[in-house]
Parts: C-alpha cells; sequence; structure tokens
C-alpha cells in the first residue's frame, strides 16, 4: 500500500480501516509514520503503539486515556463527547456538569 501511495506521489494520508484492515492501517502507521496522517478505525482489535497514543493524546489535550476517558471538570465532558460524536449540537453548561456528576464524580 505505501509503495503504491508513493508512487502516486501522495505525501500523506488518512487511513481507514474496518476489522482486519484496521490492524493493517495500524502496522502501517508504525512503519510509515510520515505517510499516514490521522487513521479512522472501527471493529478492530487495539493494536495501537505508544507512539501513536501518546501524538493522538497529545494532539487533543490530555496526557492518558484516563483523563480523557474519566473527565474530571465539564471542559473534559466537553471534549470527551465531541470526540466521540460527529457534529454534536450545541448543549448547555449545566447538562455536561450534569453528566460529570452523574457518571465520573462520586
Amino acid at each position: 500500500m505505501a509503495k503504491g501511495l508513493r508512487k502516486l506521489r501522495v505525501e500523506k494520508c488518512t487511513l481507514v480501516g474496518l476489522s482486519y484492515g484496521g490492524i493493517v492501517g495500524f502496522k502501517m502507521a508504525e512503519m510509515f509514520p510520515n505517510l499516514v496522517d490521522a487513521m479512522v478505525i472501527t471493529c478492530s482489535v487495539v493494536a495501537l503503539t505508544e507512539s501513536i497514543t501518546c501524538a493522538g493524546l497529545h494532539r487533543i489535550g490530555f496526557s492518558s486515556w484516563a483523563h480523557y476517558l474519566i473527565p474530571e471538570t465539564v471542559e473534559g465532558v466537553k471534549k470527551l463527547l465531541d470526540f466521540a460524536f460527529y457534529k454534536l449540537p450545541w448543549i448547555p453548561d449545566f447538562v455536561y456538569r450534569d453528566i460529570l456528576e452523574v457518571s465520573f464524580v462520586s
């Protein structure tokens, strides 16, 4: 795949993978990090490398998966939902605060 993309003079690409294609995509991103700009993977086992994980978390503003998946602030809940949904509509802050209190604060 990478060789073919290079022949087509593709400098950066976004990989989209489903199931086994996701595993292939992760491996391609690991082997050719300068070629793979972004990835969309679904229905695939996790094959994240530490470098992919760190780069992705840094890009979205989190230091660990725990900080992303278990937010401690209203802003954290907003980011979590914004990344989890495509075109999330405007939601008032009190809804995010309620989600935080009910779901994440004990």
